[in-house]
């Protein structure tokens, strides 16, 4: 997958807006266990450190009418890049432990806004103005239930990158349970979205290590 195509992608990820707290060694511990592992993908997958996303939630959430200014993070984690090295599909995962169920509930109804979708597109293509893209697009698409609660956003951004035209194809999972507030983004060149079936396979296995987490 072509780096600055990468890079324009990346930008539609929701990373959630972190105002830090005293790290708490145990969510961090436990933050460890919910990130998207090499283990879930497979042999075919070749691991990187994890790219830098930007934090749009704060203006997605003012979008949709909500603040969350006073959002505050006890851990926050980013798993490694995970790269098919046979078709360039990439995996993104992240982990996020919030102070308080409070904010973890005001974080859940940003999410499951029926705006949340047309705002994340709003939000992005203001973001990647003057960039070469032309139109994004986000839809919320099924998901199977993980957590407390699931929820999944297929977001299509098109445009030109190095005078060649391009299609990038991200869905992003979100999954609620406790304080924990976990993220995976599939990303496919093209029109085509990442298997369903192969996500769900990596996503059930992470979905057994949060059953079991102190959240």
């Amino acid at each position: 997958m072509d780096s600055r195509v990468l890079g324009l992608g990346v930008a539609v990820v929701v990373t959630l807006g972190v105002v830090a707290a005293p790290a708490s060694a145990s969510d961090k511990t436990t933050a460890k266990q919910l990130v998207v592992k090499p283990a879930d993908a497979g042999s075919s997958y070749t691991v990187a450190k994890s790219s830098p996303s930007s934090e749009q939630f704060p203006k997605i959430a003012a979008c949709v009418g909500t603040s969350v200014s006073k959002r505050v993070v006890t851990a926050h984690l980013a798993g490694p890049d995970l790269t098919n090295s046979q078709d360039g599909s990439l995996i993104k995962s992240s982990v996020d432990f919030v102070k308080t169920a409070a904010i973890a509930k005001t974080d859940r109804a940003v999410a499951s806004n029926a705006r949340f979708a047309d705002c994340l597109a709003q939000v992005a293509k203001a973001a990647l103005s003057g960039q070469g893209v032309t139109d994004v697009s986000a839809q919320r698409v099924t998901v199977k239930r993980y957590g407390s609660y699931s929820t999944a956003i297929e977001t299509q951004v098109s445009g030109t990158s190095n005078s060649q035209p391009f299609t990038l194809t991200v869905v992003q999972v979100g999954i609620f349970k406790g304080r924990a507030e976990l993220s995976a983004s599939f990303f496919t060149n093209g029109t085509q979205p990442f298997d369903q079936t192969q996500g769900q396979a990596i996503l059930d296995k992470v979905n057994q290590r949060l059953k079991h987490a102190m959240v």
